[in-house]
């Protein structure tokens, strides 16, 4: 099977290319596949924006509640898209999975890898945002 890049994205300006399957050469994939990479950019720029907003309440200098509200509901947003990114790369490393191989194939041993990269990220956040609810 061949694979190409997706289209470039805009994000903040700045032109990023997203790796994504593209069906090259009549091969063709599990139906659903190239949607199931548009979720993963979704669910990882819901990431990203929340990853902002909390460096964003970090840089005052006095932690208002305001700002402490912030930070903690930025948390729990990355708590959950962490959670739901994790589940979403699981489905496409199951969907790059090998039947008849003795090794599972790269694609399918990172798309793992960054899913349990994925569960940990929110796994971290949810104990922080934990953390500022106790120091409330």
């Amino acid at each position: 099977m061949t694979y190409g890049v997706s289209p470039t994205t805009e994000r903040g300006g700045n032109s990023e290319r997203a790796p994504q399957p593209a069906l090259v050469g009549g091969d063709q994939m599990e139906s659903g596949t190239p949607s199931r990479w548009e979720d993963v950019n979704a669910t990882a720029e819901m990431i990203a924006q929340a990853g902002r907003k909390l460096e964003g309440s970090a840089r005052g200098v006095g932690q208002t509640p305001v700002e402490v509200t912030a930070a903690r509901e930025a948390l729990l947003v990355v708590t959950a898209a962490g959670a739901r990114l994790a589940r979403q790369l699981d489905v496409l490393a199951s969907a790059y999975e090998s039947s008849n191989v003795a090794e599972p194939s790269t694609v399918h041993v990172a798309l793992d890898q960054a899913a349990a990269a994925a569960e940990d990220l929110g796994n971290c956040a949810k104990v922080a945002a934990q953390a500022i609810d106790g120091d409330e």
